[in-house]
């Protein structure tokens, strides 16, 4: 019954949105399929369609049910709206919106429906019907746009409070007499605000009705793109024709109307106050921003006055303005959000943003919409949306879901922005769209474009969204706050980026991190879980560009081969099966800044097995073969991090790798310090600019140490040669690991040097460089110590020789002296314990 229908949506509604807020909630089958039946039960004409909605994806504000004729070109409709607050619901009698509507009469739309609602009530007053018994105000409780639209095309309306629902039998007489009202209307009620094709052409040819001047701004409006355009590109073209200084052409235009509504007789055109207004009768209108940011209303001709402006016959204006010289204009066109300049798109990952890591590791965007195939074979929304209603098998027409598969396809272009929403008050994402639309039916997504994503974290957003699939942004204070989130912060080191993140390492840690990725673009990074390995690498590839310039890609346990990183060739499809690592190195290959490949818990596989190709490719800069014939060049922006986690799952190094890599170790800080914020930072003092910029001097890379020698490192220490100093200590830890086999080739003696080549230029390249310890410290517990591992019997004595060398050497004295009190209670030592 309806009484219990409407009672029952009145005292769940609102808690349903709070809990599910989903349309698979009980309470929007209830509304979509149990109310609507009822009131399709009552409906005796067979020629009325019932729709009902409770939302698309999420339960909307104002659920409603409506009764209408799909056949009668009079958009007027029936039905039941429900207050925003669940305080009532309302009978109605309507001039409803639709999409094609929308997109015609642009902000006009609220003029239009409340002109033709104040038309019908006219009509109606004059009717055999008592209107009196409906009320007089409309109010659903609820300041959104929808809700001021469905007042502006208010017809009657009858409120049903909650704590009052009449009786069955008043519910069913009610809604018998609106429909009969309804037919009425549809009867007897035709549109006169607008001139007819003929009626146009009549004035046009009649200088009385139209005078020269307010032609020749028509002729010159029909000349833009689309036949839109601003009074300001009106004022630049009759500037050219020689009337300049002209400001605006508004009166013109009322006072043409005025005498076209008395000459056809034409009913009245009313504005939000109900007041008369004139432009209307020639355009349909559209704010929009130009080329500069601002927004500018735009004129669209009526598509009447258009054919009319085709057809009339010139001859019978001779003293008309000739603009057929004038060439066609597309400035409009262009300075539109819609067409070469850029547009801002929000855009929905899937439900509860599940397919959001997706679209990071592919970098593309996609959109569902199962059931509906390619996009490319719709020849309008309209398609799309009796497609998505066959599918659902629900007559409700999906006005929002049919708008987002239609832009996606054909409105969003390559360079346009994409912000990707969580919810209705978070941002997670922002890109840039870097392909056409494609389909692919390997990805949940079958819909989708190529995007660079630019931003990948949470941003608390300033608005509430809403819950479409995608939205244009097109509200320029919006989109500034939006974009205001975005800002990248300028900073003088990346020291400073971490503190602002929130993230604290020892400034040797940094140093070390950065002069490592300097000399060599392989570096493996150890340490506890939790102690930031993998945050430092992501926020550097981040402080340096916020292009897409990093993937982090988790390791399998069962990797055996390069396929895992590369990819394979698929002998069942014939074509070749890319992964998101391969395609970042593809893109590296395209671009001049850095990249950085993070492969996190590098040694859950033996690392031989499936880096042994990246291995030689980074010592012989030569190709790495691919799916067969291909190769894969490795290029010298793209720079590879390895984060290490020891536990019973991973394996051990071999030298192989570890000789080719500099070897960090990242120590846990005091949970006291860190619970209380209190940290000892101390700030890189030498030339961070070099530092940072991992690109520039990249030849110390195959620099030989014969070169480094003689050009670079011959300093004066302590009255000796700096070179003799540092080659003796050199030797020194090679001969106390050669006893136990752990010793060390010109590999390790070259990149050890090269290390401290790039640590002195940091330091300014000082005359007397005092502080080269600290570095060579660095590089026996990054490039020495790692190798180690064994019993007792086999590294303890080289352990304690080792430590008796490193008097001068901290880091690594303290490193050993774990490794000893290790080994002394476990009888097994390794470097990566």
């Amino acid at each position: 019954m309806l009484n219990d229908d409407f009672q029952k949506v009145l005292e769940e509604y609102l808690e349903a949105r709070e809990e599910n807020d989903y349309t698979s909630a009980p309470i929007a089958h209830h509304i979509q399929q149990t109310l609507k039946n009822e009131v399709s039960d009552l409906v005796e004409d067979s020629t009325y369609k019932i729709t009902a909605s409770a939302g698309v994806g999420r339960l909307s504000e104002i659920p409603w049910i409506g009764v209408f004729k799909p056949d009668n070109d009079n958009n007027i409709a029936s039905g039941y709206f429900f207050k925003a607050d669940m305080t009532g619901v309302y009978l109605v009698l309507r001039v409803f919106n639709y999409a094609e509507l929308e997109e015609r009469y642009g902000v006009f739309v609220p003029e239009h429906l409340r002109t033709k609602a104040i038309h019908i009530k006219a009509l109606l007053g004059n009717s055999p019907f008592d209107i009196n018994y409906f009320d007089e105000t409309f109010d659903l409780n609820s300041k959104s746009k929808t809700a001021d639209i469905h007042k502006s095309g208010m017809i009657l309306c009858k409120l049903y409070e909650k704590d009052n629902i009449p009786s069955e039998e008043i519910l069913k007489n009610d809604l018998k007499q609106i429909i009969k009202i309804q037919d009425y209307i549809y009867d007897n009620y035709s549109d006169n605000m607008y001139l007819t094709v003929d009626e146009w052409i009549e004035a046009l040819e009649d200088e009385n009705l139209i005078d020269n001047k307010t032609l020749n701004i028509l002729e010159i409006n029909y000349n833009f793109e689309d036949h839109t355009a601003s009074y300001d590109d009106i004022i630049k073209k009759r500037e050219e024709l020689g009337y300049p200084n002209e400001k605006t052409y508004n009166s013109n235009i009322v006072n043409t109307s005025k005498r076209l509504k008395e000459r056809f007789n034409k009913t009245e055109i009313y504005g939000n106050d109900e007041k008369e207004i004139w432009v209307p009768r020639f355009f349909y209108g559209a704010r929009k921003r130009n080329q500069e940011g601002k927004r500018v209303f735009y004129n669209t001709l009526r598509e009447e006055l258009v054919e009319a402006l085709e057809n009339y016959d010139k001859s019978k204006r001779p003293d008309r303005i000739n603009i057929d010289m004038l060439p066609k204009d597309t400035t409009s066109k262009e300075n539109e959000i819609g067409s070469e300049s850029i547009r801002y798109w929000l855009i929905s990952p899937g439900e509860g943003a599940g397919w959001w890591d997706e679209f990071c590791q592919n970098g593309d965007v996609g959109i569902g919409y199962s059931g509906t195939g390619d996009l490319n074979q719709y020849n309008s929304q309209d398609e799309i949306a009796h497609k998505l209603q066959e599918i659902r098998d629900d007559e409700t027409y999906p006005t929002n879901d049919s708008l987002a598969c239609w832009q996606f396809v054909h409105d969003m272009k390559i360079g346009d922005v994409i912000f990707v929403r969580k919810g209705t008050k978070t941002i997670i994402g922002r890109g840039i769209v870097e392909s056409d639309y494609m389909y692919d039916t390997n990805k949940p997504y079958h819909k989708l474009r190529k995007v660079t994503w630019t931003h990948n974290g949470n941003w608390d957003s300033p608005y509430t969204f809403s819950i479409k699939t995608l939205t244009e942004i097109i509200d320029n204070q919006k989109l500034a706050n939006i974009n205001k989130l975005f800002e990248k912060k300028k900073y003088d080191s990346f020291y400073d980026y971490l503190i602002d993140e929130g993230y604290y390492f020892s400034r040797e840690t940094i140093e070390n991190y950065l002069l490592s990725l300097k000399i060599k673009p392989f570096v493996i990074l150890t340490g506890n879980s939790g102690t930031g390995k993998t945050k430092l690498s992501q926020l550097f590839a981040k402080y340096l560009n916020e292009k897409d310039n990093y993937k982090i890609i988790p390791v399998g346990a069962n990797w055996t081969e390069n396929r895992h990183i590369l990819g394979y060739f698929n002998i069942i499809k014939n074509e070749p099966q890319y992964t998101p690592a391969y395609y970042l190195i593809e893109k590296s290959q395209e671009k001049s800044y850095p990249h950085f490949l993070i492969l996190d818990e590098m040694n859950l596989s033996h690392v031989e097995r499936y880096f042994a190709d990246f291995l030689s490719a980074i010592e012989s800069n030569e190709a790495i073969p691919l799916h067969g014939e291909d190769e894969l060049e490795i290029p010298p922006n793209l720079f590879i991090i390895g984060t290490v986690n020891v536990d019973e799952t991973t394996y051990m190094f071999s030298p192989k790798v570890l000789d080719r890599a500099n070897t960090i170790e990242f120590k846990t800080y005091s949970a006291k310090d860190y619970m209380t914020n209190k940290f000892n930072m101390v700030k890189p003092k030498g030339d961070i600019g070099y530092l940072e910029d991992i690109l520039i001097d990249q030849e110390i890379w195959g620099k030989p140490i014969q070169e480094m020698s003689i050009q670079e490192l011959e300093q004066q220490f302590d009255n000796d040669e700096f070179w003799e100093e540092y080659s003796d200590e050199m030797f020194k830890f090679q001969n106390i690991l050669r006893k136990a086999g752990f010793d060390f080739g010109f590999r390790v003696i070259n990149e050890i040097t090269r290390f401290m080549l790039a640590a002195y230029k940091y330091e300014d390249e000082p005359k007397n460089w005092t502080n080269w310890k600290r570095y060579f410290d660095a590089q026996i517990k990054q490039k020495m110590l790692p190798k180690l591992h064994g019993s007792q019997k086999v590294i303890g004595e080289t352990l304690n020789e080792l430590l008796q060398a490193c008097d001068d050497y901290p880091t690594s004295k303290a490193k050993l002296e774990e490794m000893i009190d290790v080994l002394d209670k476990q009888r097994y030592v390794s470097f990566i314990n």
